[in-house]
């Protein structure tokens, strides 16, 4: 857990973000199938499984950067404003398809997600990459989906 320092105020957010980042380790210590230390990339996918040493190599490199990350408060806009980006994948695809459907749903409230890709301002350039261009609306962002089931 990222130490907290109270004169900052910023306690509660490495205290969050470390409780994230460890659900995360857990969930993903055993996990060489699907992840490989970096973000979710569309062009890139995971194949074949991934060998144990470089499985725990990957573990530990993102351990670091996630507990540097964290200590030097670099989250990304959204975890920083607790609003979703008006600009972001998420909400142009949830108001596109409520248009299609000729309703008008309104922009969700920010939901931090235990996967760090989209806490942290280093992975998020990389995770918007997978909505770019034609990607936007071919390649569902989960958030979206969440929401638009929510609202319909």
């Amino acid at each position: 857990v990222a130490d907290p320092n109270w004169l900052l105020g910023v306690g509660l957010q490495r205290g969050w973000n470390s409780a994230f980042d460890a659900c995360f380790y857990a969930d993903n210590i055993y996990n060489n199938k699907t992840f490989n230390g970096k973000p979710p990339c569309k062009d890139e996918p995971i194949e074949d499984p991934i060998e144990w040493f470089q499985h725990m190599d990957n573990m530990i490199n993102l351990m670091q950067t996630l507990g540097n990350a964290s200590r030097d408060s670099k989250l990304s806009c959204e975890m920083e404003t607790g609003m979703l980006d008006e600009k972001g994948p998420v909400v142009i695809q949830i108001r596109n398809q409520s248009a299609m459907r000729k309703g008008d749903a309104p922009v969700p409230q920010y939901l931090p997600e235990v996967e760090p890709w989209g806490r942290y301002k280093q992975f998020t350039l990389d995770v918007n990459n997978n909505y770019k261009g034609r990607d936007l609306f071919d390649n569902v962002h989960p958030c979206a989906t969440r929401e638009l089931a929510i609202y319909n």
